[in-house]
């Protein structure tokens, strides 16, 4: 009897749901998601609510640095010179 090979095979589990079945998240669901890395790749939010990535996810992405918005020169938020 010749030797038999044994072959591991990895199936992927697809499921299929039809289109008329989906329904929207609700606001309250799209918020925060949790992610045990979250606050090792990210500094936090900017005001819009977008994650900053920290360095090595800019360079891996190639990504321009944050920079906030708005007048940095400007301390006391007056227009007047």
């Amino acid at each position: 009897m010749p030797m038999l090979r044994h072959f591991e095979t990895c199936y992927v589990c697809v499921i299929s749901v039809a289109e008329e079945n989906l329904a929207e998240a609700e606001i309250s669901e799209k918020g925060r998601f949790d992610h045990p890395y979250i606050e090792f790749l990210f500094f936090g939010e900017d005001t819009a609510g977008d994650f900053i990535p920290i360095k090595q996810l800019r360079e891996k992405y190639d990504q321009p640095r944050y920079e906030a918005s708005g007048d940095e020169d400007d301390d006391d938020g007056s227009t007047d010179s």
